[in-house]
């Protein structure tokens, strides 16, 4: 008005800048909402790519542990195979050992059937409930029990005793069997008449040879662990007619 312009033009140009500072307004209020709105998707996108890492992590996780869970298993199963084959040649060898143990004693009750031991005071059956151990110590397993393996039993006894000591002949008798004989290591059999036979297997020395005489408490061998035994021990039998007999009812009750 001052520069004396047109009031119309000015009122038109005024009227212009009214409505671009409205739209102006207006577009700063689009871009406003855009902008919040893409910042509401970031944080959206943000709280996302967390619950995703997490996943992540927890799926690495799972498929570790899932990982470790097959190895172990893996593992038991060759274990469990190593065991299953371990314990077949162990019946294996037990059976093995049992023909050949009952091989001996036959071709052993076959050659002395006609041999006499002479007179005895005292014959070897009527010393049943009598008869000493052949060496101090515990029983490690019981005549008739299963070994475990198969349906093999003990058909002796295994008594705990440290290496070396004596071990003595339970009754009068003759050696019949002085030797290494398969997994029983050394073996040393006295044939005590009427079809008995007393057996001492994994000796570590034997004191007696084939045809030697010996009585009641003589020293015939020292406790070992030969024919592969882990532990030390005598492994004892009796033996009636080839079939063996529980030693446990044969000895001297313990007060």
């Amino acid at each position: 008005m001052l520069n004396q312009e047109d009031p119309v033009l000015l009122s038109r140009t005024l009227r212009y800048y009214q409505y671009f500072n409205e739209a102006r307004s207006q577009k700063i209020d689009e871009y406003g909402a855009i902008i919040e709105e893409i910042s509401d998707v970031e944080k959206d996108i943000q709280n996302r790519t967390l619950i995703l890492s997490d996943k992540r992590a927890l799926l690495s996780t799972q498929q570790s542990s899932m990982q470790e869970k097959i190895l172990e298993r893996q593992k038991l199963l060759h274990e469990l195979d190593t065991m299953l084959t371990s314990s077949s040649r162990k019946l294996e060898a037990l059976e093995s050992k049992k023909v050949e143990m009952e091989l001996l004693v036959e071709e052993l009750r076959r050659s002395i059937a006609n041999l006499r031991l002479g007179d005895q005071e005292q014959p070897f059956a009527s010393m049943k409930g009598k008869l000493p151990r052949p060496v101090e110590g515990q029983f490690k397993n019981r005549w008739g029990s299963s070994y475990g393996l198969g349906d093999l039993n003990w058909e002796g006894v295994t008594i705990e005793a440290g290496a070396g000591n004596e071990i003595r002949a339970i009754h009068r008798g003759r050696v019949v069997f002085s030797d290494w004989f398969s997994s029983s290591g050394l073996l040393l059999i006295i044939d005590h008449g009427d079809g008995y036979m007393s057996l001492y297997a994994h000796n570590q020395e034997l004191y007696k040879e084939v045809g030697e005489w010996v009585v009641g408490g003589d020293i015939i061998a020292t406790v070992g662990n030969t024919g592969g035994e882990a532990s030390y021990g005598l492994y004892f039998e009796i033996r009636h007619n080839g079939d063996s007999v529980n030693p446990s009812t044969w000895f001297q009750a313990r007060n």
